[in-house]
């Protein structure tokens, strides 16, 4: 019997101001949790309600 893992991931964008709300509450948090896990990340919001580009660089 095999036992299959599926992870989904789900963005709702209600609105654009939603959208940069979340993405600035959320900036801080995100950063600090990576670097616990020791991941550096450069997080860019050129346009805040269109995307949020994530880039993870492993520390060594």
């Amino acid at each position: 019997m095999s036992i299959t893992r599926q992870k989904f991931c789900y963005l709702v964008v209600l609105n654009k101001k939603f959208l940069t709300l979340l993405a600035s509450d959320l900036l801080l948090q995100i950063e600090q949790v990576l670097s616990q896990i020791g991941i550096s990340a450069l997080i860019s919001l050129p346009v805040p309600w269109l995307k949020l580009i994530v880039v993870f660089q492993q520390i060594v």
